[in-house]
């Protein structure tokens, strides 16, 4: 008895969309959609917005930082446009005594929260991977997650392993990357 009752509603419930949909509000739905995805394919970078926003003010510098070196001193990289609507990618931090973070690639706006970057990280703390360089290279991630105004390095594990996380930062600045 029960499995009849529900499956009488259940019934009565497509057959009352199917008498409510029109060919109309069809239309709309799938027009809603195909916007959807249509933004979903179109990465934010090679938006006519954001295009227009690189082109006011392309190429620039932008604090870059690696929290053994300090957060208060930061590092600068120099960002210069390409024609595709990524920029090239070159900076530093560094500290008397040898310490250093180096960034060198290609950098792009995937997202408002996301950075895709190619290229390499390196990384030089006398305390971590036994005073050697940690490089990474290649294809990699910038996520600016929360409230921050930041985007950091989503690898974050250091050479030397043991928990040992690094945070690479970059923070807007005058390049049209980060406005």
């Amino acid at each position: 008895m029960l499995l009849l009752f529900v499956g009488a509603c259940t019934e009565k419930t497509s057959k009352t969309i199917i008498a409510t949909s029109d060919d109309a509000s069809l239309r709309r739905e799938n027009d809603s959609l195909r916007k959807v995805i249509d933004s979903l394919r179109r990465p934010e970078a090679f938006t006519d917005d954001t295009l227009a926003k690189n082109a006011a003010n392309p190429s620039g510098k932008n604090p870059v930082t690696l929290q053994w070196i300090s957060w208060s001193a930061p590092g600068e990289a120099t960002l210069d446009y390409l024609p595709d609507g990524s920029y090239q990618i070159s900076g530093s931090q560094a500290t008397e005594d040898r310490q250093y973070l180096n960034i060198m690639g290609v950098i792009r706006r995937v997202s408002d929260r996301e950075l895709e970057f190619d290229g390499t990280v390196e990384t030089k703390v006398n305390f971590n991977n036994g005073g050697k360089p940690c490089i990474k290279t290649g294809k990699q991630k910038f996520i600016r997650s929360g409230n921050r105004k930041y985007y950091r390095l989503q690898n974050m594990e250091n050479c030397g392993g043991g928990n040992v996380v690094d945070y690479v930062d970059i923070y807007p600045g005058t390049s049209g990357l980060l406005r």
